[in-house]
């Protein structure tokens, strides 16, 4: 994220569910900045659900005139929304915050099939989401894409380290769809809590911190 925005993008609106925005970007880098995870992270999933995403992002291509959006979905990262009870991140203050689905499976403790299914599903999931958006806006050009991929096994490597220079974290699909026309065939979801302007700023904000909700995905 801080390697691809390295500059202002005046005609770009970003929707995310990363909470590393809040530390590495700021709004005046963009059109809109809208910082998804802010008020859809759902604190009983640990993620950001990603028809949440979907909602913000059909509304932005609705009202706004900008030249792009870059709409960023947490799923397939884990927690899995089909497979909650996994889990995936520890809170930063226990002592087992490392044990992530990843980790418990290289421990023995979760096979490869289950997580392989979780992970598939969760993919599956979002993908359901990316249709119901691309029949929902108007596009000359849609690229899906993936900021990395995870490692099982791999040079030993578990999940998705930040050094782990190995295809299966840093290949990502790349695949260009046409033009797209909006269907009106769904409706999103507006909040009672956001206002009825786009800008983010008008948007309610919860308590939840940051480091907390980086730790349900697994970061520390």
């Amino acid at each position: 994220m801080k390697n691809t925005f390295t500059e202002r993008s005046s005609d770009t609106v970003y929707i995310t569910s990363a909470p590393f925005s809040d530390k590495v970007l700021k709004s005046s880098q963009f059109a809109i900045l809208d910082e998804v995870w802010r008020y859809g992270f759902d604190d009983e999933l640990g993620t950001i659900p990603p028809d949440v995403v979907t909602d913000r992002a059909i509304q932005h291509s609705r009202k706004s005139e900008y030249d792009r959006l870059v709409i960023h979905y947490m799923q397939p990262h884990f927690p899995s929304l089909a497979n909650p009870e996994l889990g995936e991140g520890i809170s930063p203050y226990d002592d087992r915050k490392w044990e992530t689905v990843w980790k418990r499976h290289y421990h023995g403790e979760l096979s490869y099939d289950v997580l392989w299914d979780a992970y598939r599903s969760n993919l599956e999931i979002v993908l359901n989401q990316v249709e119901v958006l691309i029949n929902n806006i108007e596009a000359d050009r849609v690229a899906a894409t993936s900021d990395h991929g995870n490692a099982l096994g791999q040079a030993g490597r578990y999940g998705h380290p930040k050094d782990a220079l190995i295809p299966g974290v840093r290949r990502v699909p790349w695949a260009v769809i046409g033009s797209t026309s909006d269907t009106r065939t769904y409706s999103p979801n507006e909040s009672s809590c956001k206002k009825s302007q786009i800008s983010p700023e008008k948007y309610c904000r919860d308590n939840t911190e940051t480091e907390q909700k980086l730790a349900a995905l697994g970061y520390y």
